[in-house]
């Protein structure tokens, strides 16, 4: 809060400020002023977030390759590291398993997660209708982030892909 409104475009800080702390200070002005936080993310991923064309071009290659002319279900498994961050984590995956077995039959399966024991747990449950991308992962409980062989922006660049190839499926399953 100590930088709001001052004149300077860019600044320097040691502490993160949440977006819903900060929303009561949006000026009335502002296109975001008096909308949900939900919005505001919306609005902030939309105009901020935007993927190099290399990116997007690595996730079209992908999902054209193995993904499109069949519906597609994106499903996010989260594992590793944050099994010590959301006690119910596992329960929560077979969850999001079976609300796969609802759908279709038929659609392939984005599995994303940098845990590869999750993403063996869905094959062996569905089979080659799974379809992963070959990033790092990890079969332990130390996220790959932390590990000292992977470097930030690889990984970094390997979520983003990720992610766009999941925004290419037609329905998303995760958390």
């Amino acid at each position: 809060l100590y930088f709001l409104h001052r004149p300077e475009t860019i600044a320097v800080c040691d502490f993160h400020a949440a977006v819903s702390e900060l929303a009561v200070h949006i000026p009335a002005s502002h296109p975001m002023a008096g909308r949900s936080i939900e919005d505001i993310y919306r609005y902030l991923a939309m105009k901020y977030l935007v993927p190099r064309a290399d990116i997007n071009a690595e996730a079209r290659a992908f999902f054209d390759a193995h993904i499109a002319g069949s519906s597609s279900v994106a499903v996010h498994l989260r594992g590793s590291d944050k099994a010590t961050e959301l006690l119910e984590l596992d329960h929560l995956n077979h969850s999001l398993l079976d609300a796969v077995d609802a759908l279709d039959p038929a659609c392939r399966l984005f599995v994303l997660s940098d845990d590869q024991r999750w993403i063996d747990r869905a094959v062996q449950r569905f089979g080659d209708r799974v379809i992963s991308t070959s990033h790092h992962r990890t079969s332990t409980d130390i996220g790959v982030h932390l590990m000292k062989e992977n470097r930030g922006e690889s990984l970094g660049r390997e979520v983003l892909i990720d992610c766009c190839i999941a925004l290419a499926c037609d329905q998303f399953i995760g958390g």
